[in-house]
């Protein structure tokens, strides 16, 4: 009896070629949107969880409160060296190092820009552990040695896209009146600030601005096997007792990789949805679509019921052929939804990445990304056609004859 269904359902969507299409292209539109929406925004999703990743689980940072550690926060909260050595003695802490970061004006060539800079230790037990961190890897060149002074290693982006001649390996930058050797160009990070920033030693930053003790952030790397969170919660209490500050009122902020990472993750999703749901507008519409259809589709069709309850047809029959023609249409325009949105997100995802040298969509089309929205479009139409349906199953086989 089913198949007999589908065969009848089938033969009519087929008849009504240009209607049907019609019908369909509105849910069409609507799943591709979203699955595109959906498959991008997983793969900024993927690409921010892989650049903080490379930071390992095993990272806290101290951030003066209401600030980024970068050059354009604005606070008046600031962290120093004797910060950076409270942590360092804090139980669970393996190491922490306090990096400097400031802005200044770039000149090379005859051109000026105003870049970020950052300030880091280049002794040997500070190279040793933030090469372990993934972020300090170097394209062209070669990284900090102890003993580097007036030495830069500077971004994938500041190399290719500061100035209008490349930066090469030996080149000398002038900043602040000083010049600095060009000794290492940093591999692309993606959407890391790695890309825009020039690293030098700290004592040299802090020779071009006269700061002599700040920091802008401190970065500290758990022992194995200590407890991450118990050790965050000793360098805040640590910290506080420093600084002379009460629980609750803190001039700082101290954060793990993880809440780092679930901080921008929910940003992401907040947005990710929003786009989301103004997509599943398009879908109402398509769903409107299917509904205008089949009680068209009832109308025309009004003999036919007759014809099929003469001869034996029972109203669950009835109902079922245009619950299932429906969710077919449905089926239909969310297959090649689904279809057009993969292919639309990698196209996406392959653009962003050739033009901005990185892989900032880390796009991945999962299982779910692919059944779910067929799953919902076959439902969001068998429940359009409802109403026409129960229509159709109700008629009277005398009054469906007589219809002209």
């Amino acid at each position: 009896m089913i198949g007999e269904i589908f065969r009848i359902v089938w033969n009519y969507i087929r008849k009504r070629r240009t209607r049907s299409l019609l019908t369909i292209i509105g849910i069409l539109i609507g799943i591709s949107a979203v699955v595109t929406l959906i498959a991008l925004g997983q793969g900024l999703t993927n690409a921010v969880d892989y650049q903080f990743s490379k930071l390992g689980s095993n990272r806290i940072t101290i951030s003066p409160a209401g600030s980024t550690g970068m050059p354009m926060s604005k606070t008046t909260a600031q962290l120093t060296e004797k910060d950076a050595d409270t942590v360092k003695k804090v139980s669970g802490v393996e190491f922490a190092m306090g990096l400097y970061v400031s802005s200044k004006p770039v000149s090379f060539g005859n051109e000026v820009k105003q870049i970020p800079i950052g300030g880091m230790d280049v002794n040997v037990e500070t190279l040793k552990y933030a090469g372990q961190t993934g972020l300090y890897e170097i394209e062209k060149g070669r990284n900090f040695k102890p003993g580097d002074k007036y030495k830069i290693v500077i971004g994938s982006k500041v190399a290719t896209d500061a100035f209008s001649r490349r930066i090469k390996v030996g080149d000398m930058l002038t900043i602040n009146n000083t010049q600095f050797q060009v000794i290492g160009i940093q591999k692309s990070g993606g959407t890391g600030i790695m890309d825009i920033i020039i690293r030098m030693p700290k004592d040299a930053l802090r020779e071009l601005d006269g700061k002599t003790d700040q920091v802008s952030m401190i970065n500290a790397i758990v022992k194995e096997g200590a407890d991450i969170v118990k050790t965050s919660d000793r360098i805040e209490e640590a910290l506080r007792n420093e600084r002379n500050e009460k629980k609750g009122e803190e001039s700082f902020t101290v954060q793990t990789t993880r809440s780092l990472i679930n901080s921008f993750l929910s940003i992401i999703a907040v947005i990710q949805g929003l786009l989301v749901g103004i997509a599943g507008i398009s879908l109402l519409v398509g769903a409107v679509g299917i509904m205008n259809t089949m009680y068209t589709s009832v109308l025309e069709r009004t003999r036919d019921i007759g014809v099929m309850k003469s001869i034996g047809a029972k109203n669950h029959d009835i109902l079922l052929i245009f619950i299932i023609e429906a969710g077919l249409l449905g089926l239909i325009g969310g297959a090649i939804g689904v279809l057009f949105g993969a292919i639309a997100s990698t196209l996406i995802s392959a653009v962003a990445s050739y033009y901005l040298k990185a892989d900032i969509l880390r796009i991945s089309i999962s299982p779910f990304l692919i059944f779910g929205p067929l799953l919902f479009s076959f439902v969001i139409g068998a429940l359009s056609g409802l109403f026409p349906a129960v229509q159709a199953s109700k008629m009277k086989p005398v009054d469906s004859l007589r219809y002209e």
